[in-house]
């Protein structure tokens, strides 16, 4: 719900501004099914809605990996290109879960294969079972 939320606007869905088209259309679907009669299918109905979609375009950041762990925040001069920075704990810097999973770095593979596993777990199907 969090990704979806971020996706949307955060501004446009939890404040209720609505300036987004798709943010009021989410939040209509969400609660309908939120109120759904049977809990396990208002879960599944709620779950699908915020369905994580993979691309398979990934594109190549040598700084993917230290974005992961975080970055010191006295070195973002040096981090220019980073997208929707974040400020993590420690006054480290890192960017959004969509944009570390659509990304590979070129430098370090273990980065690469991880991208691949945590992607294929978000998009799983089997989420209930």
């Amino acid at each position: 719900l969090a990704m979806m939320i971020r996706a949307l606007g955060i501004t446009s869905v939890l404040h209720r501004r609505h300036d987004r088209e798709e943010s009021k259309g989410f939040l209509a679907a969400f609660r309908s099914a939120a109120t759904l009669i049977d809990e396990e299918e208002a879960l599944v109905a709620c779950l699908e809605l915020c369905e994580f979609i993979h691309t398979d375009e990934l594109f190549p950041n040598t700084n993917a990996a230290a974005l992961l762990v975080g970055i010191p925040e006295k070195d973002y001069g040096s981090y220019r290109q980073i997208s929707n920075p974040i400020v993590i704990s420690g006054n480290m810097l890192s960017t959004s879960l969509s944009n570390l999973l659509s990304w590979t770095d070129p430098k370090i593979s273990v980065f690469n294969e991880g991208n691949a596993l945590f992607s294929l777990m978000l998009t799983d199907e089997d989420y209930l079972s």
